[in-house]
């Protein structure tokens, strides 16, 4: 990861820097005089642990409209188990109905049948 100047001139890491890799030297001289790598400075911590939360938000952002999408199917899947609990109850009242008319089943022929 190298750095690259923002519109205001200010350092930006490309990436967050790796164990082991020092951080990128500026052309300017803002580090070490004779050329060695020395601690990271203040700016770069900062900048690498923005771009560490960028993407940070980026993969919450994503979890976001997946969980989203999940609750929208499960909202689609009630309505429809509900019209279908509806419409299994309305079949159930039907043939109750029809069953204690006498039209129906084994009982309601056998009490018809005492009945004359």
């Amino acid at each position: 990861g190298g750095v690259s100047p923002s519109p205001l001139g200010i350092p930006s890491l490309s990436s967050p820097m790796q164990a082991g890799q020092g951080p990128p030297m500026a052309a300017e001289g803002a580090g070490a005089s004779d050329g060695q790598a020395g601690p990271p400075s203040v700016m770069q911590i900062v900048a690498a642990q923005r771009d560490r939360f960028r993407q940070r938000v980026l993969e919450l952002e994503q979890t976001c409209d997946r969980l989203r999408e999940s609750l929208a199917a499960e909202k689609e899947t009630k309505i429809r188990l509900q019209r279908d609990n509806v419409s299994l109850v309305e079949q159930a009242r039907y043939l109750e109905s029809v069953y204690h008319q006498g039209g129906g089943g084994a009982q309601g022929r056998s009490e018809l049948e005492r009945d004359r």
